[in-house]
């Protein structure tokens, strides 16, 4: 019996890749760019900041000290930050969002905040080969620490998911929680040399990007793609440490379903 239950049980991983599906094609249902949309929303911000701190404040990344090297710094963090960013207001908010699919899912729940976060892969996979091509042709060489990409992809979901995992969760029993995490995104986003190189910060709030994973994040892109060096020990670490923050995430959104479902 327990045999034939295993024979017939569902695939979770096809139904994950139809739910992954419906999720892209329901951000560009309708639209005029379609698919494009994966892509302006980053490259409009790069032009936005580029012209500001770029050209208008003189703000600079790297040795040539170029308007184009300070894009080129720019666009390798916000790929990233703009996913994570994604994947954690709407993974962290799917089940007040959509709470009919959370009561009624055949599959397992945390499929629901998940499938934000696994879409967002798409994005972020769009805009690094952007990316990638852009920096090949300005500096006319590849990396061979590009291969990294996959490994810091894989910690940017993982920290992308923890996050989202425990959002959902308290989202549902606080409903101002979506405001609150939009609000300390954007706070991460100044907190985090993103438009800025980190020596304009103060010594003396150095411990902020010691204490900020997003940071570490943000240097190992552009470590493999515009420095040519391996990502720092800290990223590796992150990594490490995000194994077991994820899985607690999982075992606490398991233990709390049953009374997600009755609070929706």
């Amino acid at each position: 019996m327990h045999l034939s239950r295993m024979i017939h049980r569902p695939s979770y991983a096809h139904a994950a890749t139809l739910l992954v599906r419906r999720e892209l094609a329901e951000q560009t249902r309708g639209s005029i760019f379609g698919w494009l949309w994966l892509l302006i929303q980053p490259l409009f911000l790069l032009a936005v900041y580029t012209l500001v701190f770029g050209k208008f404040l003189g703000v600079r990344f790297g040795a040539s000290g170029t308007t184009g090297e300070f894009a080129l710094y720019l666009f390798a963090a916000l790929v990233p930050f703009v996913a994570l960013q994604d994947g954690v207001m709407r993974g962290g908010n799917r089940l007040i969002d959509d709470p009919g699919s959370a009561k009624n899912l055949s599959v397992p729940a945390y499929l629901l905040p998940a499938v934000p976060v696994i879409t967002t892969v798409v994005t972020e996979g769009a805009g690094l080969l952007v990316l990638v091509a852009w920096a090949v042709a300005e500096r006319g060489q590849m990396t061979p620490w590009m291969l990294v990409l996959p490994f810091l992809v894989a910690t940017r979901v993982m920290l992308t998911l923890t996050a989202a995992l425990v959002l959902s969760v308290l989202s549902v029993a606080v409903r101002d929680l979506r405001h609150i995490v939009a609000m300390l995104l954007t706070v991460l986003f100044f907190a985090t040399p993103i438009i800025y190189p980190a020596e304009m910060v103060p010594a003396e709030w150095g411990w902020l990007h010691t204490a900020n994973p997003l940071y570490h994040l943000v240097e190992g892109y552009r470590d493999v793609i515009l420095r040519g060096v391996p990502p720092s020990m800290p990223v590796l670490l992150l990594a490490v440490g995000l194994v077991p923050c994820l899985y607690a995430a999982y075992r606490f959104y398991c233990a709390t379903e049953s009374r997600i479902k009755d609070l929706l």
